[in-house]
């Protein structure tokens, strides 16, 4: 029994050890699945300086850039002139001095050397060597099977050829973005003919590829190279293309080789990747040349239409331009599909040809012939231009719309702290626990203190002479006009006829109502108030003995209400104040004329009562004492 218990807990312990591996498994696996993939992209941290207090997001000093080891979206070029200008991508050497490139001789024609300009027949060429960046599809002329396909004429297929040409450089460039489309929408074929991929390299014998995949679907008629563009790499056919299908069931399945990327949302949102424009028959040559440095300058690739004496119509690709130091074409570098187009010819050339304009200026035409000045009948003309553009900003949109998301964490910021002057280091972990490798620094400066407001030098205004209220002249005869007023004449009048002129009638207008009365001492005052040391109470004011004997106390009250100074009306006076602080009552205000003796004499009567109460009753006492 004591056995079956052992095995028993060693089954139990064994299934709970199988379950906890499964459930760490599953976990495991789930987490897996969660977590997308740490993504290849580029860091950017930045320095900031600040000043203390400033706030600061630490998060805005990091940025990423998923679309490391990807084309980028290009920037426009700005030429100067003369320059030769070259599609975007390609690799032609310099021609030089025209007069000093090789001569070959006739019969070395079918062997040219490859990758520098030779002249043959008085014609400059160049030969496509791997690297090069520039294509030459060329036509078969024949009716029997071609190499890829059930084959059919091709006379009419030179819209097919360019379209091939600009179709082939457009993938080379966006290679890494077309690599990443096949690699994550594997369901989309891109295979061209059987054995043969899109994406497979360019060779001379093999260079068909994509104009024999033209040839396979669309009947020989002609048509325009931006309308096979736009067919080839949306799977929509639009007015451009007006050659009809050999299948119309296959045109109507065809969804386009990468309109998943290339939609029409995206189109009308990045813009257009195909350009058509025909010329008016004024001011040619400017008008192509502008066309051609544009197109140049802003990466695209460009085609052009030719017209013959004899109606027939032909398009060409053109893979570069000798612009004078007025902005205009003089030459361009162009390839033609009709140049090598034998079945034992496996040549891709690129030739130098003359732009010349009509006499006119209404129509230009090109030549092989660099001493011809003025077209000649047989001259081609020149009658439209066309151009495709890489599409990076749709690729770079789409691109980053499969990365999963970046941000950024903190993981360390050095205590930092805005309002405290020092240098902080800060590092950063991404949302796939990966830490940044490189930090960014932030520096924060002491706030500089508020310097002191500058006082500018004034000088102490001045008093004007009229500032000083002054006694006008003619109102006080006996005083100066700059005297100040005075409450008494210094000197006692001895006689009523001096004293009274000076009574209110010449008084009261020679003080201006703004003068503000001055206080006399109180020994000049008529009447003197005393305040009492023990109780700081006002006592009865001494009167001033008049030395005049002959004024009466009536007298001696007009004297001093005739003699006093006007002032400025200071209102009522309030006893309570008068009370506390005697000294707010000024010399120059009577105490008849404000009614302050009664109720100083009042208040005084009032607290003598007691007092003579008492020496009454001690009076009484004393007295009945003695008798």
């Amino acid at each position: 029994m004591q056995k079956l218990s052992k095995f028993s807990l060693s089954i139990f312990t064994a299934a709970c050890s199988l379950s906890l591996l499964a459930t760490s498994a599953t976990f495991n696996a789930q987490a897996a699945e969660q977590t997308p993939a740490n993504p290849s992209y580029q860091v950017v941290t930045k320095d900031k300086t600040i000043e203390q207090g400033q706030e600061l997001d630490l998060l805005s000093l990091i940025e990423a850039n998923q679309l490391k080891n990807m084309p980028g979206i290009l920037a426009p070029e700005k030429p100067s002139f003369p320059a030769v200008m070259t599609v975007y991508g390609t690799n032609i050497p310099a021609l030089g001095d025209p007069s000093k490139v090789e001569k070959l001789p006739g019969n070395d024609w079918d062997n040219p050397p490859a990758g520098k300009w030779y002249e043959l027949w008085e014609n400059d060429f160049i030969r496509w060597t791997p690297g090069s960046g520039w294509f030459d599809a060329n036509k078969h002329f024949r009716d029997t099977e071609r190499p890829y396909g059930s084959g059919g004429r091709d006379n009419l297929a030179c819209w097919k050829a360019t379209s091939a040409n600009q179709l082939m450089w457009w993938i080379e460039q966006n290679r890494p973005y077309i690599d990443k489309y096949f690699e994550t929408y594997p369901e989309v074929s891109k295979e061209l003919m059987p054995g043969h991929s899109l994406t497979d390299p360019y060779n001379e014998q093999d260079y068909q590829a994509i104009l024999d995949y033209f040839s396979e679907h669309f009947i020989d008629k002609s048509g325009y190279p931006t309308g096979g563009n736009h067919w080839f790499i949306t799977g929509k056919k639009n007015s451009e293309l007006n050659a009809p299908f050999k299948d119309e069931a296959f045109g109507k399945s065809f969804q386009g080789f990468f309109s998943k990327v290339f939609n029409q949302e995206d189109l009308e949102k990045n813009g257009k990747l195909t350009n058509y424009k025909k010329f008016p028959v004024s001011n040619a040559k400017k008008q192509f040349s502008d066309y051609v440095v544009n197109a140049l300058a802003n990466h695209r690739a460009v085609g052009f239409e030719l017209y013959y004496s004899g109606g027939y119509r032909h398009a060409v690709t053109l893979w570069g331009a000798e612009v004078n130091a007025q902005g205009l074409v003089d030459y361009i570098y162009y390839t033609d599909s009709d140049t090598s187009n034998k079945p034992y010819e496996t040549l891709s050339l690129m030739q130098r040809l003359k732009v010349i304009e009509a006499e006119d200026a209404n129509s230009i035409y090109i030549s092989s012939n660099y001493k011809m000045e003025r077209p000649r009948y047989y001259s081609p003309q020149i009658i439209s231009v066309n151009s495709l553009d890489l599409g990076r900003k749709t690729w770079a949109d789409w691109y980053e719309k499969l990365q999963p998301k970046v941000t950024f964490k903190v993981l360390d910021d050095d205590n930092f702290n805005k309002d405290i002057p020092g240098t902080y280091k800060v590092r950063f972990i991404d949302n796939f626990g990966q830490e940044v490798p490189s930090t960014a620094t932030v520096t924060v400066l002491p706030k500089e203190k508020p310097a002191p407001p500058t006082v500018e030098a004034t000088t102490e205004p001045t008093a004007e002479p009229t500032a000083e209220p002054t006694t006008e002249p003619t109102t006080e005869p006996t005083t100066e006009p700059t005297t100040e007023p005075t409450t008494e004449p210094t000197t006692e009048p001895t006689t009523e006829p001096t004293t009274e002129p000076t009574t209110e009638p010449t008084t009261e207008p020679t003080t201006e109502p703004t003068t503000e009365p001055k206080t006399k001492p109180a020994g000049d005052s008529p009447i003197e108030s005393q305040i009492s040391p023990d109780h700081g109470f006002l006592l009865p004011p001494k009167a001033k003995v008049c030395e005049d004997a002959s004024l009466s106390p009536m007298r001696i009250q007009k004297h001093h209400n005739t003699t006093r100074v006007p002032t400025k009306n200071p209102g009522p006076i309030k006893h309570n104040n008068v009370f506390n602080d005697p000294n707010q009552r000024t010399s120059n205000q009577p105490l008849s004329n404000t009614g302050t003796n009664a109720w100083e004499l009042a208040c005084i009567s009032l607290l003598m009562a007691p007092i003579g109460v008492c020496l009454f009753r001690s009076s009484a006492k004393s007295r009945r004492d003695e008798y």
